[in-house]
C-alpha cells in the first residue's frame, strides 16, 4: 500500500514536471509547426485551433488569455489539474491501508463505450460550431 500511496501523493509533482516539459515544447512548437490547414483553407477554426498558444498562456499564468484562445482546452486543462489533486488527496492522503492489490479499483476505469464517445464528439462539434458561427 505504501508504494501506491506514494504514487498518488506524487501525482501533482508529475503534473508540474509534465507542465514544465510542455512549456518548453509549446515554445518550440510555435516556431516550427505549420498553421492549421482547416483554418488556412476555410478560415474556420477547428476545435484545436489555438491549442499551442493556449498551453503557453496557461503555463505562463495568463488564464484570461487562454480562455479567449481556446476555452475547451482551458477547461480540460483545469479538469486534469483537479483530477490530479483529487487522486493525490483521496487516494494518497486519506486512503486506508488495504491488504489486497493496492491499485485495483483505485482509479475509475472508463472504457470508451458509445455513450462517452458520442458525448465527447457532440461537445467537440458543438464547440467548433459555436466558435465559428456565434
Amino acid at each position: 500500500m505504501m508504494k501506491a500511496r506514494v504514487a498518488y501523493l506524487l501525482a501533482p509533482v508529475w503534473l508540474v514536471l509534465l507542465l514544465g516539459i510542455l512549456y518548453g515544447f509549446a515554445k518550440w512548437q510555435q516556431k516550427v509547426m505549420p498553421a492549421c490547414m482547416l483554418r488556412e483553407l476555410t478560415g474556420w477554426q477547428c476545435p484545436g485551433c489555438g491549442g499551442t498558444r493556449t498551453a503557453r498562456a496557461i503555463l505562463s499564468g495568463q488564464l484570461d488569455q487562454a480562455l479567449q484562445l481556446n476555452p475547451l482546452l482551458t477547461i480540460l486543462f483545469a479538469a486534469a489539474v483537479l483530477w490530479s489533486l483529487w487522486l493525490s488527496v483521496v487516494h494518497g492522503m486519506l486512503a486506508k491501508p488495504r491488504a489486497h492489490k493496492p491499485l485495483a479499483g483505485a482509479v475509475p476505469s472508463w472504457s470508451l463505450n458509445g455513450k462517452i464517445l458520442g458525448l465527447t464528439l457532440a461537445i467537440v462539434v458543438l464547440f467548433a460550431l459555436a466558435r465559428n458561427f456565434i
